[in-house]
């Protein structure tokens, strides 16, 4: 069986997006949500979204895959626990959306019987703004796990064969403020980057990482090449979305 997983707090303005492109691959996705911010910190700032948004969100796009769960540790553990069988489990984030090549990849190596045993790291690219500008790294974060015990490695196939998009930083600026009261990384987070990087968009592209310096140059990226269903996003053609 093939399982997707979000851990959930809040990103109503993605999740559809998310989902979709993990949903015609799998059998269950497992949804724990948490109405506390996932990690870090809590916040004076009310949550901008609610419990109810976000259920009838996943309802809508997943149906009977959708698992929903609350109240358990957000993590694999509890994903097999709820389905033990899970052959592969899949991750994806509210703000983030595969491309169809990656999952296909994906697939045919599980099929094969080409994975190691573990977790993986996945390729990803982090918009800038805009859906017209990306950041890449080598950073990549754990978004597929196979079996347990947890062993973690970093997927083969190059940044051609397939790349998670991350919509983390291509988000209304009010969200934006709620990731950074929330975020695990809060007390690392770069002296004055929200004016001197973040709110300085175009004419700054360089040394944007909020907590590592020098990671991070945005380049051009051809939004047509993302997933199709990308086009329906209010976001698609904004120049800068704030």
């Amino acid at each position: 069986m093939i399982v997707g997983y979000t851990m959930l707090h809040y990103g109503k303005d993605y999740l559809a997006y998310a989902l979709r492109s993990l949903a015609p691959y799998i059998d269950k996705h497992v949804i724990i949500y948490s109405e506390q911010p996932t990690f870090g910190s809590h916040t004076a700032l009310p949550c901008p979204d609610t419990r109810d948004e976000l259920k009838t969100i996943a309802l809508d796009v997943l149906r009977d895959k959708l698992v929903w769960v609350e109240g358990m540790a957000q993590n694999y553990e509890t994903v097999r626990t709820i389905i033990p069988y899970a052959e592969l489990i899949l991750e994806v984030d509210a703000d983030e959306v595969y491309e169809p090549r990656l999952v296909a990849n994906l697939l045919r190596a599980h099929r094969q019987n080409r994975l190691i045993p573990g977790s993986h790291r996945l390729p990803m690219v982090h918009h800038w703004r805009s859906f017209d500008y990306v950041c890449r790294d080598t950073s990549w974060p754990i978004r597929m796990n196979t079996t347990t015990p947890e062993r973690t490695h970093t997927y083969q196939p190059d940044m051609t064969s397939g790349v998670i998009h991350h919509f983390g930083y291509a988000r209304a600026l009010s969200d934006m403020r709620y990731k950074i009261e929330t975020s695990a990384h809060r007390g690392e987070w770069r002296a004055g980057w929200w004016d001197d990087v973040f709110m300085r968009y175009p004419e700054r592209l360089t040394d944007l990482h909020p907590v590592v310096e020098g990671m991070w140059n945005a380049e051009p990226y051809d939004k047509t090449c993302l997933p199709d269903f990308m086009r329906e996003h209010p976001n698609f053609n904004k120049v800068v979305i704030e």
